[in-house]
């Protein structure tokens, strides 16, 4: 089983991977940079969890300038499908903003994400 996924989940061949790594358009990625932190999301391209359940091929970062030692420094979120991600990357920028906690505010959006899919 391939380990390389396209943007829509799709596994592929490293070859195919290469292909698209290579093309400047295709890449996935969101950032909010202010002077205090950049928020970034991107296409991972590689699965993370392999054998874990579906393929988390979107990572969002956060990278706080000049505070190494903040508690959310490089925090990471992943996500299964690029939906996921832009939303999940509006959500942390949101908290960013409004200083929420933004694992509070992904696990409640993630149980209600929950609740729908069982309607």
């Amino acid at each position: 089983m391939s380990d390389c996924f396209d943007r829509h989940s799709k596994p592929i061949s490293r070859e195919e991977w290469a292909k698209l790594f290579g093309d400047q358009s295709y890449p996935c990625v969101w950032t909010f940079e202010d002077e205090k932190v950049t928020i970034s999301t991107v296409w991972y391209r590689l699965n993370p969890n392999p054998g874990g359940g579906p393929p988390l091929i979107f990572e969002t970062m956060i990278f706080f300038k000049g505070e190494e030692d903040h508690e959310m420094n490089d925090a990471v979120w992943r996500w299964h499908t690029e939906e996921q991600a832009k939303e999940g990357h509006e959500i942390i920028v949101k908290c960013y903003r409004e200083n929420l906690d933004p694992h509070e505010v992904l696990r409640s959006w993630e149980e209600s994400k929950r609740k729908e899919a069982m309607i």
